[in-house]
């Protein structure tokens, strides 16, 4: 990430960490069964954000590294993990040895990472035979029809804000996860890539959809600038979502796998 990027997460790491969905141990399964269920020695997660995502590993590596260059998402980290190792690097300068890692994963923070320098890095750090694997969320997650339709109109509305102020989309600096298949192929890096879908339930009730909504950069990027257009929109929002009883959500993911060759 770079220093924009930085920025763009900081200041909302409880909300982030309350309110995300919390990878499944289906994740861990899946990396696990290409490896003929072996332990993982050293896993590596970049992005790592307030850990959720590295926390998965607890059971399964020997070692375990959140790479996390946003202050107070590491703090936090840090804090509920102590086990865990946590670094302020990069995802194209890891500061990791060469060929000494089993596994890399980055959940929900690819598209934040320039996608070459990115996975030279994962290449280079990886062992052969190592496992490269990103995955995201698919937005929004499956709860009630009424409260998924405003979430939509939430977005769209969010979108016309930051064309209406141009001076916050220096934060915009995304790359598509649409690519990130074709990004790994196209790197010659790995012997065999494939796309993976799988889902995972978890409990979710009113609040806790409004706070994905807010766990949002673009949001909490309005927020931060004091752009009064978005309190409408959220108002709205609310109240639409208060109305659900909906004691569960299925959270469906997309992950995408390189073995490096």
């Amino acid at each position: 990430m770079n220093k924009i990027d930085r920025q763009r997460f900081t200041g909302f790491a409880t909300l982030y960490n309350s309110s995300r969905p919390k990878p499944p141990q289906k994740v861990v399964e899946i990396i696990l069964g290409y490896r003929n269920g072996e332990r993982v020695n050293r896993i590596v997660d970049m992005g790592s954000g307030t850990g959720l995502s590295t926390a998965i590993w607890k059971e399964a590596a020997g070692e375990i590294i959140g790479i996390e260059p946003t202050p107070d998402m590491r703090h936090l980290a840090q804090e509920r993990f102590t086990n865990i190792t946590f670094l302020d690097k990069s995802s194209y300068a890891t500061g990791l040895e060469a060929e000494s890692v089993d596994v890399v994963t980055c959940s929900q923070s690819f598209h934040w990472m320039e996608p070459l320098t990115t996975i030279d890095e994962v290449a280079r750090i990886l062992k052969p035979g190592g496992i490269f694997a990103v995955y995201d969320c698919n937005w929004p997650v499956v709860w009630n029809l009424d409260a998924e339709k405003a979430y939509e109109t939430l977005f769209a509305g969010v979108k016309n804000l930051i064309e209406k102020f141009p001076d916050l989309c220096e934060s915009e600096s995304k790359f598509p996860k649409e690519k990130h298949l074709t990004n790994l192929i196209a790197s010659g890096q790995f012997g065999y890539t494939r796309q993976i879908l799988f889902d995972n339930i978890e409990p979710c009730n009113a609040e806790r959809f409004v706070n994905l909504a807010l766990s949002h950069g673009k949001i909490q990027n309005l927020i931060k600038k004091s752009v009064v257009e978005i309190e409408p929109l959220l108002y709205r929002f609310i109240e639409i979502c208060k109305s659900t009883t909906n004691p569960t959500m299925r959270v469906c993911y997309i992950m995408n796998i390189g073995i490096r060759a």
